[in-house]
């Protein structure tokens, strides 16, 4: 199986009482709790607490703030885990409509997105195209991480 790219990981605990207004706090806490949901592989709930985020987070932080495209990215994962890849592409896209203006096109958090976005079109057997997105991400994540480092191998992994 395919491990995708969770570097935008930012983790969550249970989701309490609907009534109360929930603050800022609350939902990083909450997305934390969708992230260990996603570690241990429940990823119909973390799908289901993701969206949940990210309805939460719009009126505090707006659809420019990387903690939003974070939280698509990442229901993106949960979502391509279920087969659910046309959802999870949806997902992909709005993190990077998201991230692109808050933290620029060159940014680690972006060539994870694409990556992510790179097995979706290798799960459609879209194999070209997959192939030279991975090593056009292969080039750019090089100078950012270096030779060694993990992020690498998830563009290795989908050329091999």
């Amino acid at each position: 199986m395919k491990i995708l790219t969770l570097t935008l990981v930012l983790t969550f605990t249970s989701f309490h009482s609907h009534a109360e207004r929930k603050t800022l706090g609350d939902w990083a806490q909450f997305h934390r709790e969708a992230d260990n949901l996603s570690k241990s592989c429940n990823y119909e709930d973390a799908a289901k607490l993701y969206q949940q985020v990210v309805k939460g987070r719009l009126p505090y932080q707006g659809n420019r703030h990387r903690d939003v495209g974070v939280t698509w990215n990442n229901l993106g994962v949960a979502l391509y885990f279920l087969g659910e890849n046309e959802k999870a592409g949806e997902a992909y896209q709005k993190a990077i409509n998201v991230l692109l203006p808050a933290i620029g096109a060159k940014h680690p958090d972006i060539l994870t997105v694409q990556t992510n976005q790179a097995f979706i079109e290798e799960s459609n057997n879209n194999f070209k195209k997959a192939e030279k997105s991975f090593r056009e991400l292969l080039q750019k994540k090089l100078p950012h991480v270096g030779a060694s480092h993990t992020d690498l191998a998830d563009c290795k992994e989908g050329l091999a």
